[in-house]
């Protein structure tokens, strides 16, 4: 009988509001789409005579957008599916307007996606804006010009408000720019990177906020003046789609401009609004321009942010109507921002990796601040066109007054989190989640008490922002030519043995701290750093930096117990900002071991003082061991290295070694038959770059494991992206990140 009575509420809902029960199929049907039925164009059909990748191609086709640097120099035009790099030094490259016709020369190649877990989808992100490939184009040459450039003008529009802002604004220029114009080339890293961290980086994108916010004070203006209600609606709703071409329609943009249409509707036709309805019907224009947008983190995040608002303004809100006393308002000011963390924290920890309860009370605090700072950034750039600059600067100095205060509640909040978590949560955890939150908030009132709705609350929280237990598991990232093992020790806490690229730029910031957030990694108990090659060690002086900066704790740092004279520029650099950052340097030799977590790292190379010529035989082998599992960690050790180390490995090992770190990602002077035939890993993975110009790994190499180690898995990362292996009881189980 229970089940009946849900399903009739239901049914009764779905009657009065349609449009939602639509756009949840409009949105299912389009999923499916998406991921399961279309398929991108293949780039023989845009250029003839190639695969998924070309050199001295030409292509013609209309140009879409034009993008730039923060020096104001063009950067990239999007032409039909392909987004072009362009080589501005070049005589033979020009500008083109949008809507051209144009012919683009260069090579060309398919979009990638992340190689590694919680690394950022470019594929996924370009694919929204119905772009596939990438060019780097070598010359643009105009054929047709378009008779009426409308978007050039708009576009050139956005640049001189742009460039007029950034001269009276003198003091908040750059973030006034950003609320403006949607232009965050100019925003200061640290301010965006700080209100990112808080959870307040909605703010510096053109959104609902921005469009109510200015089409509210328009249309009121207006009606205040003594204008219709039809009248006022129209010139409201005319500045914001003028507007919205100025700064370009954004999934958000768009979103915010039918909602506000339907909603001066409402007051043309006297009819209620009903922001769930109009939400529906937002999502669906959204789809229908672009069906690819509902991958893009943009969509999810503006919808499930302000379908929470509507929820709490239809449902929520009318049960704290009526309060009187200063407490209960306060109660009522705080609930808003409490009800919107519960409902869109799932989503930061899915896209983000990371929620703080401290944006609670920023949010709180960001609300009755957003609205004078966007009606004083409009005021003081139409005062700019006056002639007046005493008024601009006003303007500018309280917009100050207001971010730079802000900024430091912002600081302190990163100083002092309260409670942050990491990781991204499993699906179930999420539909299991929302499913119960809602059935807390609609009839918890009814069948809970206060104290048993808040412990089942934290309950849900805790089950979402838990992360899943990953001790035991060894991962070997993709970093390009060089390397970098993430071992999980323990529920959230890990150890990394080297990290360093030759061929792929700022791994640590876009790989490895992608991936530790990912896996709700919030300890590093150490980092081992085989030797000093830059590909090895590259990386770890900018994680010795940043980990504190993304809630994650850096303790130790392990290098070789060899003469200082022995060591790399690239290894001092390694151990001097760690003593800088107050991070533990020790270094290791042969013999000596130590433990972290549930595993012991035991150090079977080089022994101490050891001094050669080569480098890469004095890498620092490490044998890390949990139970009856055993990895070993090779850096760039030689085949010399290791025939030496063959009776230490089998000593500090358990039994079968379960895991190889194959050395020097496949070079053919490393593998040596008799270690291969000792240790008979029962997994190897190669680290190397795709396509890289060492040829890693060697061919011999592979003949020497299939002659050798032949029952050995052996995987390559420029094949498969990260490699995780994890001891399941006495089996190994292996997983890519690519199939």
């Amino acid at each position: 009988m229970r089940r009946l009575k849900i399903l009739s509420r239901l049914i009764d809902w779905s009657k009065v509001r349609p449009l939602t029960v639509v756009a949840m199929a409009v949105i299912l049907v389009d999923l499916i789409y998406v991921n399961s039925i279309y398929q991108a164009p293949g780039l023989s059909a845009l250029v003839k005579g190639s695969g998924t990748s070309a050199i001295n191609v030409v292509y013609t086709g209309k140009v879409r957008e034009k993008a730039f640097d923060d020096t104001g120099s063009l950067k990239s035009i999007t032409v039909g599916k392909i987004v072009c790099y362009v080589n501005q030094g070049g005589d033979s490259t020009e500008i083109p307007t949008i809507g051209s016709t144009v012919t683009v020369r260069g090579s060309i190649r398919e979009i990638e996606g992340p190689m590694n877990p919680g690394e950022f989808n470019r594929k996924n992100y370009y694919r929204a804006k119905g772009v596939f490939y990438d060019m780097n184009a070598e010359s643009v040459e105009t054929l047709r010009v378009p008779a009426i450039p409308v978007r050039e003008w708009f576009l050139n529009l956005r640049l001189r408000i742009s460039a007029r802002i950034r001269r009276f604004f003198r003091l908040e220029g750059d973030t006034v720019n950003t609320l403006i114009c949607g232009d965050k080339i100019y925003l200061p890293k640290e301010r965006k990177d700080l209100y990112t961290g808080v959870g307040v980086g909605h703010f510096l994108v053109i959104s609902g906020l921005h469009i109510s916010a200015v089409g509210t004070f328009i249309y009121r203006g207006l009606r205040r003046l003594g204008l219709k209600i039809r009248t006022g609606s129209a010139v409201a709703m005319i500045f914001l789609i003028l507007y919205g071409i100025t700064v370009g329609f954004s999934v958000s943009v768009i979103r915010a401009t039918v909602m506000f249409f339907i909603r001066l509707m409402a007051d043309v036709l006297k009819r209620n609004y009903d922001m769930l309805n109009a939400v529906a019907f937002a999502a669906i224009i959204n789809m229908v321009i672009n069906p690819m947008c509902v991958t893009d983190t943009a969509f999810i995040y503006s919808y499930m942010t302000v379908l929470a608002i509507a929820i709490y303004v239809t449902f929520l809100s009318k049960a704290a109507a009526g309060n009187k006393t200063l407490e209960d308002r306060v109660k009522g000011y705080l609930r808003f921002p409490l009800i919107l963390w519960l409902f869109i924290m799932p989503v930061n920890l899915s896209l983000s990796y990371e929620c703080s309860v401290a944006s609670i009370v920023i949010n709180a605090f960001l609300a009755p601040l957003s609205a004078p700072i966007l009606i004083l950034s409009f005021a003081g750039l139409g005062l700019s066109y006056t002639g007046l600059a005493v008024p601009v600067g006003v303007a500018d100095f309280l917009i100050a007054l207001m971010l730079r205060g802000f900024d430091k509640l912002c600081k302190l909040a990163l100083k002092y989190p309260l409670f942050t978590v990491l990781g991204k949560p499993a699906v179930w955890k999420i539909c299991l989640y929302y499913v119960l939150l809602l059935m807390v908030l609609f009839r918890g009132r009814e069948v809970l008490g206060n104290v048993l709705k808040v412990g089942l609350v934290l309950g849900l929280i805790t089950l979402v922002a838990t992360p899943a237990n990953l001790s035991g598991r060894v991962t070997t990232l993709y970093v390009g030519q060089g390397e970098c093992v993430v071992v999980h020790v323990g529920p959230g806490s890990a150890v990394i043995y080297d990290c360093g690229s030759t061929s792929k730029s700022n791994v640590g910031e876009y790989t490895v701290i992608p991936y530790l957030r990912y896996t709700g990694v919030s300890r590093v108990e150490a980092v081992f750093v085989s030797h000093g090659d830059f590909d090895h060690v590259g990386e770890v002086p900018y994680l010795i930096k940043n980990l504190s900066k993304e809630g994650i704790r850096l303790r130790r740092l392990y290098t070789q117990d060899i003469p200082k004279t022995e060591k790399s520029r690239f290894l001092l650099e390694a151990e001097t900002v760690a003593q800088g950052e107050g991070v533990q340097v020790l270094h290791l030799s042969k013999g000596q071991s130590v433990r972290h977590g549930a595993f012991s790292f035991a150090c079977v190379w080089p022994g101490r003082n050891y001094v050669s010529d080569d480098a890469n035989e004095g890498s620092m082998v490490i044998v890390a061991s949990r139970g009856e599992f055993d990895a070993i960690l090779c850096g760039d050790a030689t085949g010399e290295t290791e025939r030496r180390i063959i009776g230490s490995v089998l000593k500090a090992s358990v039994g079968n070694i379960e895991f190889l770190s194959v050395s020097h990602h496949g070079s053919k002077s490393a593998s040596d038959e008799a270690f291969l035939r000792a240790v008979s890993p029962v997994t190897a993975v190669i680290s190397a770059g795709i396509n890289n110009r060492y040829g890693h790994p060697h061919g011999e190499v592979l003949k020497r494991f299939k002659q050798y180690a032949p029952n050995t898995i052996l995987l390559r990362t420029d094949r498969k992206g990260a490699i995780s292996v994890s001891p399941v009881g006495r089996r190994v189980i292996v997983t890519t990140f690519l199939n």
